[in-house]
């Protein structure tokens, strides 16, 4: 059979479905529902919970049209209505083609609801877009991203040694650990790199009750804090910066270290607060 009279014969199946609850726009509906691919429209038939929904979105489609001739419609609204004849083509990405096709100028997106073949074809210019972008996601090289934090550990270690020459080294490599848009930012944003040191300096505090450089310096009960609190730490989600946080923790008074021991909500709700600190880094 060709294509075009299997195209008639679903059209008339399509009708037929369509005259008796919708007899004054069934021809309409009817031929929005046919300017889909055959395939879809076979589905449909066969699926009745698809078909209703490929008529209920044609449907609101039509039913607003006449609001396509009013300047005074809002791009959401323009939006909502685009969506349904979008989402009729199955393609998988009708929300980033939506909104593709709401760049344009207002006066564009109201032609397609006018023409059905425009529409289709602007859908099929969308896709094609949508394939290269993700095609030129694929081909790029991984070590592009190396490359580019390369360059910016350099640029950045030179900033970041005015600030701090003695732990320029440690400091930078920390940061590096971000993904290349947030080092960009700190690159450009003196005030936000500085920020950005200064969480750094504060991981970088010794831990006080694992550091045996400072731990004669300690009495009895810092040390004996310092070790109920890195058991607690390395029995939790945070282990990783079990030394680190440790340390951070017994910067506070020793009272409120004691309560937050006896207290794991509220000792938990502090272990968040320093690892997120940590992960900025």
């Amino acid at each position: 059979m060709e294509e075009g009279e299997q195209m008639d014969m679903l059209g008339e199946q399509l009708y037929s479905i369509i005259y008796p609850k919708y007899s004054d726009i069934a021809g309409k509906l009817t031929g929005m529902l046919l300017e889909l691919p055959g395939s879809v429209i076979e589905e449909m038939i066969k699926d009745k919970r698809m078909l209703s929904d490929g008529i209920e979105k044609a449907l609101c489609a039509l039913q607003l049209s006449s609001a396509s001739n009013s300047n005074s419609e809002s791009t959401d609204s323009l939006g909502e209505r685009l969506y349904n004849l979008v989402d009729l083509y199955n393609t998988g990405h009708s929300e980033k083609i939506t909104g593709m096709l709401l760049e344009q100028k207002k006066e564009e997106v109201k032609k397609l609801f006018l023409d059905s073949k425009l529409l289709e074809e602007n859908i099929n210019v969308a896709l094609k877009t949508l394939e290269q972008q993700n095609r030129i996601k694929m081909e790029t090289p991984v070590s592009s991203e190396f490359d580019e934090k390369e360059k910016l550990g350099e640029s950045l270690f030179a900033m970041i040694e005015e600030i701090d020459a003695e732990n320029c080294a440690d400091i930078t490599g920390m940061l590096l650990e971000m993904d290349v848009c947030t080092l960009q930012k700190l690159q450009c944003d003196r005030r936000a790199l500085e920020s950005a040191v200064h969480r750094a300096q504060v991981a970088l505090l010794p831990s006080p009750a694992l550091d045996t450089t400072v731990e004669s310096d300690l009495d009895s009960e810092t040390e004996k804090l310092g070790e109920e609190l890195y058991s607690y730490i390395i029995s939790t989600d945070f282990r990783k910066y079990a030394d680190r946080i440790t340390g951070m923790l017994l910067q506070l008074p020793k009272k409120l270290v004691i309560d937050l021991l006896n207290s794991p909500d509220r000792l938990n709700m502090k272990l968040e607060e320093a690892a997120s600190v940590l992960e900025d880094i």
